[in-house]
């Protein structure tokens, strides 16, 4: 007999629209569910985003503190996991 994994995609939920100043440090969190068993861990990673920007592949947490060259601006983020 052969069994053969299958590896089901984590579900991503990524934080709403946020709006923060320049200086202003924007601390927000992605979050994952994996219905995989055993669950295997997950790591979260930029894909796209502002210089700075930050992602703790482990939490999920994401950081930025945009400097005033920075402002005025709309920024795109992907995350992965």
């Amino acid at each position: 007999m052969v069994v053969n994994e299958v590896n089901t995609a984590p579900v991503l939920t990524v934080p709403a629209t946020q709006t923060i100043n320049e200086l202003a440090t924007l601390s927000a969190s992605a979050s994952a569910t994996d219905s995989d068993i055993p669950v295997n861990s997950l790591t979260f990673a930029l894909v796209s985003a502002p210089m700075g920007m930050t992602i703790n592949p482990s939490s999920g947490l994401i950081t930025w503190t945009p400097s005033q060259a920075q402002s005025p601006s709309t920024n795109l983020v992907q995350v992965s996991v």
